[in-house]
């Protein structure tokens, strides 16, 4: 390892395994297809002013922000739990690896690989837009890369601790498919469910304040509040809709709190899985 630090030695073996996934390129390349070719949608029915380019950068997001938390999940859940299976977990850390080492390496690797990838798709994307129209969303692109940033790691995270609490790719696979469905599809559903219950009423407007603290601990509501924190971009506040357009925040749900809870769903999730891990059997 050549005095390497050893979540170096892991990330590096990882970059170098997804490089030669033909699945993973695969799937990377359809995502940059679709987001490129609906990117020219507005400039091939003719509009090609401002409206066009705005237009364009709001569809060029549509299918990264639709499949981005499915795809970083596949590309971690399997990061630990295949090579428990197959017993390369064992020669790993035959090396002078600890665990720690295991599980943070393959966070780092695995998120370079997706933030790398909707990087490149960014790049292609603002070219294509500044081709086509003479002008790019620049702010909006901008918060668009802070976002997929964000839930790119996020989304790893999770899975990579998934990976690393179980001991079958068939668990790994049902417990992630299972947190996918809560957080991507479900999740504010289930709030508003609740205040159905507690309130009697169901509103996408003037929701309690318990339910504000509920939706501000979404991931995906905070890389949202978090991109458009940075960047004041056109996505402005999702709470500030539900909120009631009079309504003052309460503290625990104010825009700057996005960035403590992505903290707090990166690091709590590899704390557990890290701790199952310290404790298998292997």
């Amino acid at each position: 390892m050549s005095g390497q630090p050893g979540w170096l030695h892991v990330a590096k073996k990882d970059l170098q395994d997804s490089a030669r996934s033909k699945l993973l390129l695969g799937v990377i390349g359809v995502l940059l297809v679709l987001s490129v070719v609906l990117s020219a949608v507005p400039y091939l029915v003719g509009d090609t002013g401002s409206d066009g380019a705005e237009f364009a950068a709001a569809l060029f997001q549509t299918p990264i922000g639709i499949f981005l938390p499915v795809l970083a999940a596949m590309i971690g859940y399997m990061a630990i739990v295949q090579e428990r299976e197959s017993g390369s977990i064992r020669v790993l850390l035959g090396l002078p690896l600890r665990r720690s080492d295991v599980v943070v390496g393959k966070v780092i690797g695995r998120s370079i690989v997706i933030v790398g990838a909707l990087l490149v798709t960014g790049l292609i994307g603002t070219v294509l837009m500044f081709a086509l129209y003479g002008s790019v969303e620049w702010q909006q692109m901008a918060a668009f890369g802070i976002l997929g940033g964000v839930l790119s790691v996020v989304y790893v995270a999770v899975a990579i601790a998934v990976s690393a609490s179980v001991s079958s790719r068939g668990k790994a696979m049902g417990l992630i498919v299972a947190i996918l469905l809560v957080l991507v599809y479900a999740y504010q559903y289930l709030v508003l469910g609740l205040v159905r219950i507690v309130e009697g009423s169901w509103t996408l407007e003037n929701v309690p304040d318990y339910a504000l603290l509920l939706l501000s601990l979404d991931p995906n509501v905070a890389g949202s509040r978090a991109a458009g924190y940075l960047f004041s971009a056109d996505i402005g506040d999702p709470l500030e809709g539900v909120a009631g357009e009079s309504a003052q925040l309460p503290f625990y749900a104010e825009q700057w709190t996005a960035f403590p809870v992505i903290v707090l769903w990166i690091v709590v999730p590899l704390a557990i899985g890290y701790y199952r891990f310290g404790k298998a059997d292997l």
